[in-house]
């Protein structure tokens, strides 16, 4: 990603270095790609064929994602509620935390979010 380079031979990623209180160790982004945040992510497979699809066969791929967070929603359906226990004959206690929560698209069909593949990892 760091290595991407326009028609003109110009670097496309702004490095942490050039944007100071934006720095990686504040806030997880290794640069910025047209001006949108790169967060590298663990959770992104590097098992995946040149579809983009995991197929227990070919797994030297991976992809890129590129999201407009606008347009998710994170919301509460329900507080989070704790519930303690004591048990002192076994000296212990049990915490039983419960929630309801959802994500979702927030703008109909439109595309806010698209995957890159066929990158190899």
């Amino acid at each position: 990603m760091l290595l991407l380079r326009d028609a003109k031979d110009n670097i496309m990623v702004t490095t942490v270095d050039k944007y100071g209180p934006q720095a990686t160790v504040l806030t997880g982004e290794m640069g910025k790609f047209l001006g949108i945040p790169v967060i590298p992510s663990a959770k992104m497979r590097e098992d995946l064929n040149a579809s983009g699809v995991y197929d227990g066969t070919t797994k030297t791929k991976t992809g890129i994602l590129l999201t407009w967070l606008p347009a998710w929603a994170f919301g509460d359906k329900q507080e989070v509620a704790l519930e303690v226990q004591r048990f002192s004959a076994a000296q212990n206690t049990d915490l039983v935390l419960t929630g309801r929560f959802d994500f979702k698209h927030a703008l109909g069909t439109n595309v806010t979010t698209v995957m890159g593949y066929n990158l190899a990892s």
